[in-house]
């Protein structure tokens, strides 16, 4: 991808493959750092690890573009796709919080229209794991931030 910018009109932006690498590398060094302090359940680190995965491949900053991620997510982010615009909130460092408010919202519209009295049992049962909300969110968040971090310094 090419982004212009006042030196030399164009500078060339960390392709998708490099920011799974990148994120790849980070969590196992995160994943080092785990063993030497072992402060999470299995559970904890197993939804921590499967976030941290789909906030790397598929929720990406860049699902706000025409890209990779964008595709894989399908029709169902096409709406946040067209709300959002390339380097806009998502390239924030609280940017994740809007794909998952996003991704709740939607939850929510599929419980209303096709059974509506699920949709309090389905937020009774977040509070209900709230503890593991907490780090499947950690995960999307630092995926996101590294990806942030690494355009930064791109």
């Amino acid at each position: 991808m090419y982004e212009n910018n006042n030196v030399g009109n164009v500078t060339y932006m960390t392709n998708y493959i490099n920011h799974i690498i990148i994120n790849f590398a980070l969590v196992l060094i995160l994943l080092f750092f785990y063993q030497q302090n072992t402060f999470l359940s299995n559970t904890q680190l197993g939804i921590f690890i499967i976030t941290y995965f789909i906030g790397t491949v598929f929720l990406t900053p860049d699902i706000d573009t025409r890209s990779e991620p964008s595709r894989r997510c399908g029709v169902l982010f096409k709406p946040y796709t067209i709300m959002s615009h390339h380097r806009g909130q998502t390239h924030k460092w609280y940017g994740s919080f809007f794909i998952i408010l996003y991704i709740l919202i939607i939850l929510s519209l599929i419980i209303i229209i096709f059974d509506p009295s699920y949709l309090f049992p389905f937020y009774n049962t977040l509070l209900t794991y709230k503890n593991e909300i907490v780090y499947a969110v950690i995960g999307i968040f630092l995926s996101n931030f590294f990806h942030i971090v690494t355009d930064f310094l791109s």
